[in-house]
């Protein structure tokens, strides 16, 4: 915001009966108001990627649960479970639960890399800790394509199997590993065909309601107390846009029939930009779910994203995204807007730690406490904790965006501020006195500093002041009577400085995240380098795109192809396609 369009916007507002324009330039008023009450958290986190070296740094449980304060894991089913068809169908169907989970490996690499930490993270925690999986693919004798990658479909007549898996993954896997399974969304990104593991359910038939059909019963029959998640297609793009389009109609098929609607306790969306690969928040995407959702009484999650740069700050490439930046900083401010203008309950990063390096795709490598996207989420995940209800805070605006959260069983007030602009804003936060806050503590992550402990805020008159540092992310917790000790055990507070990340050359650089940027490598043998390489999965990407009309998508697709990856089998391809688009 420039400064003559600050001090009129000023000049204009009243706070607290008192004319803002009697403020200093660049300073901020926000009060929050203790009566206006939105959703409840049920957990911020990351995925636990199946396919990276195995987290076995005994510092890793305490650094997920502990450090960064994550509260919610996603994993993988693999389709590594249950490779081979029974030998008797009808057989498989009416054995008891415990013979189908006798049949299942557990031990599979895709399962145990997440099997083995899982237990350790959860005994971690601070408060709690949820684990969530998704299906990527059935086993492939369940598809129409004999395949676990490339697509395929769910056959109708294995829906019974493929939900009695899931109701023996569910119970099995907490048997194996001694940790229920929270939630299950039955297909990541369901409408894409992946050279990784991927399964297509229409969304101009039946089929995603059939399937959920035949796992809601499986559940109930087996009683499993598993709930269900989805749809988990791509984009946060807003009302009338295409993603948004076919999301609302995979809810239209659950949501018209009572049994599978109430299996859900969530929707789901993943929070990629409308051309499916780099990070999102689109305010306006997030307002429409909540508008067109709330009435069926379901929590609304963001269940994937990455995309974000390892800078601090980082300028995209792409025009049609403006002057937003895609580093770090913007991870604070995609969190923030899918709480405030969302409601959302949940929201999950794609990979918490996976490679050797820092990409677009993982909050940190190789236990790196100085990462700035590790930081940037630690300034929302260590304090923003299951059971915490939103607050409103006004004015909240692009150049100071505030989120508030009240936790009334650990009696904290948390207020997160992110200020996105280029100058220092002094910010003066009114407190209710009900909530009898005393003074914050606060931490504050910006371009030079990662979750440095500032001094703390005394409350005086019912206000708190600080000065926001340009481009930063402030986080201030404070005791409502209650005690701070069990969130500041353990806390990592002044951790230095993260060096410049090592730049990765987008033709060789591991995606192991969406799909449009989502998702997994295809098997635990195969490297990222092969059928999951970026240039693979965009010319994919960019097939996806022709046959759905959007040709200039695809066309600027086959042209990053083109330049990034000269000489590759991948440019060849790109390149033929793109002369037959002419």
């Amino acid at each position: 915001m420039k400064m003559a369009s600050l001090t009129s916007g000023l000049a204009v507002a009243i706070f607290g009966g008192a004319c803002l324009s009697q403020l200093q330039a660049g300073e901020k008023n926000i009060t929050i108001d203790s009566t206006k009450r939105y959703q409840t958290i049920t957990g911020l986190g990351a995925m636990l990627y199946p396919y990276s070296l195995k987290y076995d740094d005994p510092k890793f449980p305490e650094m997920f649960a502990r450090d960064i304060g994550c509260s919610i894991a996603r994993m993988e089913i693999s389709p590594e479970l249950l490779k081979e068809a029974p030998g008797d169908m009808d057989a498989f169907l009416s054995d008891p639960i415990d013979k189908t989970i006798g049949q299942m490996n557990f031990k599979a690499r895709a399962i145990s890399i997440v099997g083995d930490v899982i237990k350790p993270i959860v005994d971690k925690k601070l408060d709690e800790m949820k684990l969530v999986a998704s299906v990527w693919s059935p086993p492939k004798w369940m598809k129409d394509n004999n395949d676990t990658k490339r697509g395929g479909r769910l056959l109708p007549d294995r829906r019974e199997h493929f939900a009695k898996y899931l109701a023996a993954f569910c119970k099995g896997f907490e048997k194996t590993y001694g940790v229920p399974v929270f939630a299950l969304s039955i297909q990541n990104e369901l409408r894409f065909v992946e050279p990784y593991n991927s399964c297509v359910y229409k969304e101009d038939t039946s089929d995603y309601h059939d399937a959920v059909l035949a796992v809601a019963k499986a559940f109930k029959k087996y009683d499993v107390k598993t709930k269900l998640f989805g749809p988990e297609h791509m984009g946060s793009d807003s009302k009338g846009k295409f993603f948004y389009g076919h999301n609302m109609k995979y809810i239209g098929q659950i949501a018209k029939d009572p049994e599978t609607l109430d299996m859900f306790m969530a929707w789901a969306f993943h929070g990629y930009a409308a051309d499916g690969m780099t990070q999102a928040s689109s305010k306006k995407g997030w307002q429409d779910y909540y508008g067109d959702l709330a009435s069926h009484k379901k929590e609304l999650w963001m269940s994937e994203t990455s995309g974000a740069q390892p800078e601090w700050i980082h300028q995209s490439e792409n025009k049609s995204r403006g002057d937003r930046p895609d580093g770090a900083l913007t991870i604070g401010l995609n969190v923030h807007d899918a709480l405030v203008a969302g409601n959302l309950n949940a929201w999950i990063f794609w990979s918490f730690q996976d490679g050797d390096k820092l990409t677009q795709y993982n909050l940190t490598c190789k236990g790196d406490l100085t990462a700035k996207k590790y930081n940037a989420a630690k300034q929302y995940f260590r304090f923003i904790r299951p059971g915490a209800v939103r607050l409103d805070a006004s004015p909240d605006n692009y150049d100071m965006n505030v989120c508030v959260f009240l936790h009334e069983t650990h009696k904290t007030l948390t207020v997160v501020l992110t200020n996105m602009e280029k100058e220092e804003h002094k910010v003066n936060i009114t407190v209710p006195a009900n909530l009898k806050v005393a003074s914050f503590k606060g931490f504050r992550t910006s371009e030079k500093e990662n979750f440095h402990a500032l001094e703390d805020i005394a409350i005086t008159g019912g206000k708190a002041s600080l000065p926001v540092p340009p481009e930063s992310i402030v986080t201030l917790v404070g005791s409502c009577g209650g005690d701070l000790k069990a969130f500041m055990t353990d806390l990592k507070t002044d951790v230095p400085s993260s060096p410049a990340p090592t730049p990765v050359p987008q033709a060789v650089q591991p995606n192991p995240g969406s799909t449009m940027s989502s998702s997994g490598a295809s098997t635990a043998q195969e490297t990222p380098a092969q059928a999951d390489s970026p240039a693979a999965k965009d010319l994919q990407r960019a097939r996806d795109f022709a046959d759905n009309g959007m040709n200039e998508k695809a066309k600027d697709l086959l042209k990053k192809i083109i330049q990034q990856c000269a000489g590759s089998d991948e440019a060849k391809q790109a390149q033929k396609m793109l002369d037959k688009m002419k």
